[in-house]
């Protein structure tokens, strides 16, 4: 053999190495985005059945992850990659690892059914679909994004995080009143806000995905800081006693200080 047919053939290697873990990542994402929606489905509908079925697909997810790792390592010691093939590789590890971690939070919803089953009809749920469409419709661009290697579209969903921020923060208010409100409430809001809090995070890993591309496709790092909202849930707010509903409201508005009872000596 030649040292043209033999370099021929290791680069006809490398682009398969390549498109394989491109592959991988595809499907990983197509994976997240089923299990996410029928985590979501199994919430609003409480079916644990469906949400037992989530917990046990997301071992799949788990699966694929290490074979994307298994390869990009492989990859990394025999080809050497150089620029963008080096940055293709990173992207998909780095990638691979958030879509594990929005695999876990899928199941961590799904988990919460066997609880909120208890508690029916659950005050405040109607926040949670929303959000969730928000999160389906940023991953479905990110899936394409990734597909088509486009830079532009990954920058339009990394700017879409402050959209599903502003929906954790209303959520986050309106079950903090349901609970104030309503003592019963309590336990299921709680597993709301962990439903809320897990659908937010994700949202956080979509925009590590999407840095990713900008940067496989451009070879530069997205500047600045995250759009986000300035959210008072940010920052912890102790309960008074003796707080109403209407007193939480205005201190999440920014209208009081709940951190001083009305005597106005601090607590």
């Amino acid at each position: 053999m030649s040292d043209i047919t033999a370099d021929k053939h290791i680069h006809q290697a490398f682009d398969q190495d390549l498109r394989r873990l491109d592959a991988m990542v595809l499907d990983m994402c197509g994976q997240v985005i089923a299990l996410l929606q029928d985590a979501i489905t199994a919430v609003t509908t409480v079916d644990r059945t469906l949400a037992e079925a989530v917990v046990q697909r997301d071992r799949v997810i788990d699966e694929l992850e290490l074979q994307v790792e298994e390869l990009a390592v492989r990859i990394l010691a025999l080809r050497e990659p150089k620029a963008v093939d080096l940055r293709w590789v990173i992207a998909a590890l780095e990638s691979s690892s958030d879509l594990e971690r929005m695999g876990d939070m899928a199941k961590n919803i799904a988990k919460r059914v066997a609880i909120l089953a208890h508690f029916t009809p659950i005050e405040g749920i109607e926040g949670i679909a929303p959000m969730a469409r928000l999160i389906l419709d940023f991953l479905a661009k990110l899936r394409h994004a990734w597909d088509e290697k486009d830079s532009i579209l990954a920058l339009q969903t990394w700017n879409g995080d402050a959209e599903i921020d502003s929906l954790f923060d209303t959520m986050f208010h309106n079950i903090l009143v349901a609970m104030i409100s309503s003592p019963q409430n309590i336990t299921p809001s709680t597993h709301l806000l962990f439903i809320a809090k897990n659908l937010e995070r994700i949202g956080d890993h979509i925009t590590n995905i999407a840095e990713a591309i900008y940067y496989l496709e451009t070879g530069h790092k997205l500047d600045g800081i995250r759009p986000r909202t300035d959210a008072q849930y940010r920052v912890f707010i102790p309960p008074v006693a003796g707080m109403t509903a209407e007193d939480l409201a205005a201190a999440m508005s920014g209208e009081t200080d709940v951190t001083r009872p009305p005597d106005g000596k601090e607590t």
